[in-house]
């Protein structure tokens, strides 16, 4: 690989010692663009530059002196609708993209997470098989577990958590 930076000699450049001097200067910058070519350029101030400068602006900010208070809600009445939940029974939880399947998709361990129950929200029930919600990834896969393998409950609580 070819190295293509300054080729002896490199930028040259005039800068004035103070910040806020404003004299006009001129520049001239040397770079080499491939081995055999060197670009030069010389730039002179236009006769149009003001001599003064305006102060560059500065903008303060303050933090507010009050916070807000956070908004007040009203615990709801329980929901309408309730929601049944599926328990394991068994060690291992077999799940199944349809109930017509031979062999499980997953196995979900009973204890779960934690050490807490292996807990499923049921969406549907069929014959002799609930349609659940498992927590696997992607986030909202759904699978099919035997009636025989889960305990069922009814809730009527929810917890919304709404960030």
């Amino acid at each position: 690989m070819a190295d293509i930076g300054p080729a002896g000699g490199g930028a040259e450049m005039t800068m004035a010692a103070d910040p806020n001097d404003i004299t006009p200067s001129s520049s001239t910058v040397s770079t080499t663009v491939l081995p055999s070519t060197v670009v030069t350029t010389t730039a002179t101030p236009s006769a149009d530059i003001p001599t003064t400068m305006a102060p560059p602006s500065i903008t303060r900010w303050t933090a507010a002196t009050t916070i807000p208070a956070p908004e007040t809600t009203s615990a709801s009445a329980t929901p309408d609708t309730p929601f049944v939940v599926a328990v394991a029974t068994v060690q291992m939880l077999e799940v199944f993209d349809e109930p017509s399947d031979d062999e499980a998709r997953w196995l979900l361990p009973h204890p779960g997470p934690g050490d807490g129950p292996r807990t499923l929200l049921v969406l549907e029930s069929e014959q002799d098989w609930l349609r659940v919600s498992i927590p696997v990834r992607p986030n909202g896969t759904l699978g099919w577990v035997r009636i025989g393998d889960v305990s069922t409950t009814t809730y009527r609580a929810r917890i919304i958590v709404d960030l």
